[in-house]
């Protein structure tokens, strides 16, 4: 039979075209080389991972794993009490990872795998050795100051005070502490004195230390409970569950009552500003109530702002700066009017565990809860109400305890349970 040349022609051209729908990274079915290249760089506490995209039709996800050990060969994803699913990705061009190490091992070891169709295309397995600091204990109570190399922790499982000096996991300090239960700390500096005080929201009680020396210099017990408290230059701003003296302003030296309204009810957070009389702000979930306080911590004269911040949880989730306070579940900011300027999160299920301010304001960092997603979200803030999401992190399912600024790097400190309790301490690039 006669074979006309041009159908040759065409039906090699056909042929040629569909080559051009294969890559190099569809593999060898014959082989067990692994098609895919996963690549591994430290920064920090970070972990990035990244890859090529994968030029195949049929791309369904990218499925990352991690492990303490190498990953085996496997041609599904092999998932079990050693190997889990660290995240799964649907867009073929998303070929970036970054999260800290989840799993508080000296190795940490990751794999990925690509869905195509019915089958899955994997890399080979890819470990870095990164000791992450840990000590033991749980101390799920902490405060920072910018200007003081050590930060203040109280191990709520062994009643331990401790000044820390987190750039060299060292404890500089430590005493125990058993009158101390369920304390909010406050660290502050006021007129070359380095303070301590902590507001013991179970027994009511209200304790200042020299710091880090962590000796006692005056205590004071309360009829109600306390909510929260905040020192600011000489005062001490409180709030309480009295009826009658929800919001007190105390001598940051003798712990005396100088001053007292009744104040909303209900968790609310304090906030500070300076000015030609101090402006204290008592925000609740309802409400405002902007205190003016002259130089001798009395109160001449306040209103009350109808809009309050959804769900402000206790002081030390909160920030304040020169301007602005941030906190509540969303994240909210305040400025010193008690006008809601923004709120960073947004959603039903979404619940900021922490917020903090940089030291020249312009970003703001948040640890946020999201659907049982835990993220650490830096925001550029310069150009309130504009707020920016400019980077995100992913974070291990914890408690935490502190986070805060220092030398362009945001530190995270949180609380976990492995086969004790253990806190554990993360850096970011900011």
């Amino acid at each position: 039979m006669k074979v006309n040349p041009f159908c040759l022609i065409l039906f090699s051209l056909v042929i040629g075209m569909s080559c051009f729908q294969c890559t190099l990274d569809e593999g060898n079915p014959g082989s067990t080389d692994p098609a895919l290249t996963l690549q591994i760089h430290p920064e920090l506490s970070l972990i990035n991972l990244n890859w090529a995209p994968v030029k195949v039709t049929g791309f369904k996800e990218y499925v990352l794993l991690q492990s303490a050990g190498d990953i085996p060969n496997a041609p599904t994803p092999t998932v079990n009490q050693d190997i889990s699913v660290l995240a799964r990705i649907n867009d073929v061009n998303d070929t970036t990872f970054s999260s800290a190490n989840t799993l508080f091992s000296p190795t940490s070891c990751y794999k990925l795998y690509c869905s195509v169709d019915d089958r899955f295309m994997y890399s080979g397995t890819v470990c870095i050795n990164q000791t992450p600091a840990i000590i033991p204990g749980f101390f799920d109570r902490v405060d920072h100051d910018k200007d003081l190399p050590q930060i203040a922790m109280f191990d709520r499982v062994n009643f331990k005070l401790v000044a820390y000096t987190d750039a060299d996991g060292t404890i500089y300090n430590s005493v125990a502490d058993n009158l101390l239960s369920f304390p909010q700390l406050d660290l502050s500096t006021y007129q070359g004195s380095n303070r301590l005080f902590s507001f013991d929201l179970s027994t009511a009680q209200i304790r200042k230390y020299a710091f880090p020396q962590l000796t006692i210099q005056n205590q004071k017990s309360s009829s109600e409970s306390i909510l929260g408290g905040l020192a600011y230059k000489n005062f001490v701003f409180l709030t309480t569950q009295s009826t009658t003296s929800g919001f007190q302003i105390l001598s940051a030296l003798t712990l005396t009552t100088i001053d007292s309204k009744i104040g909303l009810s209900g968790s609310r957070n304090i906030a500070v500003f300076d000015g030609d009389t101090t402006i204290a702000l008592e925000i609740s979930d309802a409400a405002i109530i902007r205190y003016q306080v002259n130089s001798l911590g009395k109160v001449i004269d306040s209103d009350q702002f109808i809009t309050g911040v959804s769900q402000p949880s206790s002081q030390n989730t909160c920030d304040v700066n020169s301007d602005y306070y941030i906190g509540g579940r969303l994240a909210t900011i305040v400025n010193k009017d008690a006008e809601l300027v923004t709120s960073l999160e947004s959603g039903v299920n979404a619940f900021s565990q922490l917020c903090r301010f940089s030291p020249d304001g312009a970003e703001a960092a948040v640890i946020v809860n999201n659907n049982n997603t835990v993220e650490l979200e830096l925001f550029d803030i310069s150009n309130l109400p504009a707020a920016i999401k400019i980077k995100t992190y992913s974070l291990p399912n914890a408690t935490y305890s502190d986070l805060y600024f220092r030398d362009n790097v945001i530190n995270v400190i949180g609380v976990t349970f492995n086969s004790s309790a253990q806190t554990f301490f993360l850096q970011f690039p900011k």
